[in-house]
């Protein structure tokens, strides 16, 4: 390949054998390099070859803007991705995610770090993009010496759950996460008693909730199945828990005009009062041996846990 143009250290212009165009990276291969010297395979990381010419402009553009810190960044990364989770990601997230990073540091720079309210779902429900995220925040923090605010994890996130090539909606996984957040914003603010993030029931109704959010966005509701007189018992015995089942009913009419079916129902009564059932309990747990505590013997650890 024949160079064209050094758009940074990591980032060339090539021509290849075919005559195209094409984007070239690696760590530091622009280093050194004049226009017409011919760059070499083993020096090469990643190809772009780009069909439209719009597109190979704005990667041009990109690259001679962003400090090639930023590319090597997003690659480390990816390559994390691959190695550690498998990911298949499109070509595209080399640039998306590089252009990020940087604004990301422009915005921390100017004092708008962005709060992620997303932190949360995205644990649970992707935690293997989650992880991604933090690796490559804490990249970002030791190429840049600054303190990267934790909210850019999820926002990074995003980056490798919508890179993937199976996931080619990103609209809907959006619609998927926005609904999922809006029906526990709910369920948090009508249910006091439940504040414990990291408690097991709760992991649980988030993922209930989270498969409920996919099933709306998809018009695909659990159809009811004679399921009257066990809805009756249940609604009849937990009856605090319907305020809040209509306000999310409500949200459900308005967002998709769609009515929760009673199945649909009497999974969430359960799942809500399996986590405020473990919560009391473990609260209660707490409470005895706050006042036993001075006078237990020490209860020697389990080997196998240390």
């Amino acid at each position: 390949m024949r160079l064209i143009k050094v758009l940074n250290n990591s980032v060339l212009l090539v021509v290849n054998d075919s005559g195209q165009e094409v984007i070239v990276m690696g760590k530091g291969i622009g280093f050194g390099k004049k226009a017409g010297c011919e760059i070499r395979d083993d020096e090469i990381q990643k190809t772009f070859v780009l069909k439209e010419r719009s597109a190979l402009q704005n990667i041009i553009r990109l690259a001679s803007e962003i400090d090639a810190s930023y590319f090597e960044v997003a690659k480390s990364a990816i390559d994390y991705a691959k190695e550690k989770y498998g990911m298949v990601l499109h070509d595209h997230i080399y640039l998306s995610l590089t252009d990020h990073l940087a604004s990301a540091v422009m915005r921390f720079d100017a004092g708008k770090g962005m709060h992620n309210v997303y932190m949360e779902e995205l644990r649970i429900f992707n935690p293997n993009e989650y992880d991604v995220g933090r690796y490559c925040r804490e990249l970002l923090c030791k190429a840049t010496g600054r303190d990267i605010p934790l909210g850019e994890i999820g926002y990074i996130a995003f980056h490798f759950i919508s890179g993937q090539t199976e996931n080619q909606n990103e609209s809907y996984e959006q619609s998927v996460m926005d609904t999922a957040h809006s029906i526990m914003d709910i369920i948090r603010y009508n249910r006091s008693r439940i504040t414990d993030r990291q408690n097991t029931s709760y992991v649980r109704l988030y993922t209930h909730v989270k498969f409920l959010a996919e099933r709306l966005v998809k018009g695909e509701l659990v159809r009811d199945e004679g399921q009257d007189f066990l809805y009756n018992e249940i609604t009849a015995a937990y009856p605090q828990y319907l305020p809040c089942i209509e306000k999310i009913n409500n949200f459900v009419k308005t967002k998709f005009s769609l009515e929760l079916t009673r199945q649909e129902v009497l999974y969430l009564i359960i799942q809500i009062h399996r986590v405020e059932e473990t919560s009391s309990v473990e609260k209660t747990s707490y409470a005895r041996l706050d006042k036993t505590s001075l006078s237990a013997p020490k209860i020697k650890e389990d080997p196998e846990e240390s």
